[in-house]
C-alpha cells in the first residue's frame, strides 16, 4: 500500500445505476491511488480502492475502463473517479470556473453525459443528471 498523505472522515453519497449508499465514510489518497471505506453501523458496506492498476470494489477488481463501463459511463475517462475523490479538475480541466473557495465544472455532450462538479471548502458535488449519478463527500467536521 501506498504512503497515505491524506485522510479524513465524510459523509458520502454514491449513487450510481448499480451502487446507492449515503453513510459516513473514510477517504484515503496518495499520488495514483485512493481509498474509500462506506461504514453503516461499524461495518463495512463498501470497499473502494483506486490505483495505477484499476479499481478494486469489495475485492472485485477490474480496470478503470471496465469500472466506468459497468458502473459511471462508459464515455468517462479512466481517470475520472479518482480526480473526482481528490476534488481535481475532471476532463483535462474543461468548462472550469474558479469560484471564491474552489471550482465548478459544467460538461456536456447529447446522449453521453449532463455533468455539473463542484469542488467547495473540502465539499465535492459530482452530479451527471442523464446517467443519474451522484457523488457527494462531505467532510465531517469532529
Amino acid at each position: 500500500k501506498p504512503k497515505v498523505e491524506k485522510s479524513e472522515a465524510l459523509l458520502v453519497t454514491f449513487k450510481t445505476k448499480k451502487i446507492a449508499y449515503r453513510d459516513t465514510g473514510f477517504l484515503k489518497t496518495a499520488p495514483n491511488y485512493a481509498n474509500l471505506q462506506i461504514f453503516a453501523m461499524g461495518n463495512i458496506l463498501m470497499d473502494l480502492t483506486l490505483n495505477d492498476s484499476g479499481v478494486c470494489v469489495n475485492s472485485y477488481c477490474v480496470d478503470k475502463e471496465s469500472f466506468n463501463r459497468k458502473y459511471l459511463s462508459k464515455y468517462y475517462p479512466d481517470n475520472l473517479l479518482e480526480n473526482v475523490l481528490k476534488g481535481k479538475p475532471i476532463f483535462n480541466g474543461a468548462n472550469m470556473q474558479e469560484t471564491e473557495s474552489g471550482f465548478i465544472q459544467k460538461i456536456k455532450e447529447d446522449g453521453k453525459y449532463n455533468i455539473t462538479y463542484k469542488v467547495s471548502n473540502g465539499k465535492i458535488l459530482f452530479k451527471d443528471r442523464l446517467n443519474r449519478i451522484i457523488i457527494a463527500l462531505k467532510p465531517i467536521k469532529s
